[in-house]
């Protein structure tokens, strides 16, 4: 896995578990990880988007007539 991948996915880790912490109470992201989990996954589709988006407009950008 490329190192930097590793890094931003342990990063998002943390903001789940500090987030769904902050929100529900210290302790409350162990005791309930399908938060955690689901978490994870809507900053992981929100990466994709932001990232896809930025191949569409330069995709748009390339396509255009000089």
């Amino acid at each position: 896995m490329d190192k930097e991948i590793g890094y931003r996915t342990d990063a998002m880790l943390h903001q789940a578990k500090k987030s769904v912490d902050a929100l529900f109470g210290e302790g409350y992201a162990e005791k309930h990880p399908e938060l955690v989990a689901g978490f994870l996954v809507a900053a992981s589709n929100n990466t994709m988007a932001v990232a896809l988006e930025g191949v569409a407009v330069e995709l748009v950008r390339k396509s255009k007539p000089s």
